[in-house]
């Protein structure tokens, strides 16, 4: 093996490891949302503040989580000597889902944001809420799969 594929193999490898432990983050961030949106005991006085502050780390996360996965996609891309058709299809996939997911969930804050809210509004803002999670959580399913078999060599 060449000292360049080398080199390749052990960049792809630590940006391998870095997106791992990302969606590691990711994920805990997103079930203890879930979980502390979904609990009982906001009915009463809903936390709405509490609920966009948390929102927003959760984008700011997922953003750097989505540019991180760009990254790979170049790293993927050089491991295989350039960009494929396959390569170009998924990076494009991704890239077009990952803003659609950004623009969702800043429209989800700016639904806890509003200031006519009251506890009547809660419910209905948490199954907003829980639909992202739902369709993140198949986002990231698919993308781990498209981008394991990219990583084959």
């Amino acid at each position: 093996m060449s000292t360049e594929k080398a080199d390749s193999n052990v960049k792809l490898t630590k940006l391998f490891k870095d997106w791992k432990d990302e969606h590691k983050r990711l994920d805990g961030m997103m079930l203890d949302l879930f979980e502390w949106m979904n609990s009982g005991s906001h009915r009463q006085s809903p936390p709405y503040r509490e609920a966009v502050e948390r929102l927003k780390k959760l984008l700011e996360l997922l953003n750097l989580h989505f540019a991180q996965e760009a990254m790979l996609n170049i790293a993927l891309a050089e491991n295989h000597g350039g960009v494929s058709c396959e390569i170009a299809a998924v990076g494009e996939r991704i890239a077009s889902e990952h803003q659609t997911l950004s623009e969702r969930l800043q429209s989800i804050i700016e639904i806890f944001s509003q200031p006519e809210r009251d506890s009547a509004g809660w419910p209905e803002a948490v199954v907003q809420f829980n639909l992202f999670y739902d369709v993140l959580e198949q986002h990231e399913e698919q993308e781990e799969n498209s981008v394991q078999w990219l990583a084959l060599d």
